[in-house]
């Protein structure tokens, strides 16, 4: 499975959410480093839902387009990252 995954740059880090796993964020002082804890966050998420005997969610979000915008002050990027 793939997830939508929306990343930002805040003052001094990065963060990143899943809209598809409510809850499902992670921070990191780089993009680098943002989409290995993502993944992280992804994988421990699924894995709470299965151990509570919950449903885990299909993606629904799609990307229409692929955005990245560099500033001093801002950048978003948003990628698929696979699930487990």
């Amino acid at each position: 499975m793939k997830y939508a995954v929306v990343m930002e740059r805040a003052e001094r880090n990065f963060s990143a959410f899943v809209p598809d796993l409510p809850g499902c964020i992670a921070t990191a002082d780089s993009i680098q480093d943002l989409e290995v804890e993502i993944r992280k966050a992804i994988t421990f998420h699924i894995d709470g839902l299965k151990e509570d005997g919950l449903p885990v969610p299909e993606p629904s979000c799609s990307l229409g387009a692929l955005y990245k915008h560099y500033s001093s002050r801002n950048q978003i990027a948003a990628s698929g990252v696979s699930g487990p």
